[in-house]
């Protein structure tokens, strides 16, 4: 169960990040009319330094004498995740002209990472040993 309560812990974080990264990218892209490739990493960033703060503290109860190499982890996670996210994004929303779906073809995209996120942050970033 301890899995459980960990992986919950983490959507509730997840889902406040997820919601400083979409608020951004959306103000980023509609409001300041950035390109979306840019949009995304801005937010991308925001989102990561919410993220791996909360899940550090309080998802992984991570020790702070680890918060080194639990950092190097997650922000070699993050560039991968970027990158995919950030070519998906830009590809998928060539097919449109429709900036608001945009929005929506970076939501889908950021909830297909959250499982596999969820298994490397456990037993890789934040591995306690």
């Amino acid at each position: 169960m301890k899995i459980v309560r960990s992986f919950m812990r983490y959507l509730l974080t997840g889902g406040v990040a997820y919601g400083v990264d979409v608020l951004l990218f959306a103000a980023l892209h509609l409001l300041l009319q950035l390109p979306v490739t840019h949009a995304n990493v801005l937010a991308r960033v925001a989102g990561a330094v919410t993220a791996y703060g909360i899940n550090h503290v309080w998802t992984f109860k991570h020790p702070v004498a680890l918060i080194k190499h639990s950092s190097i982890r997650y922000f070699s996670l993050w560039l991968i995740n970027t990158a995919l996210s950030t070519a998906l994004l830009q590809t998928l929303s060539r097919q449109t002209a429709i900036p608001l779906s945009a929005i929506n073809i970076k939501a889908s995209i950021e909830l297909m990472l959250v499982l596999t996120n969820f298994f490397i942050c456990k037993y890789w970033v934040f591995k306690k040993s």
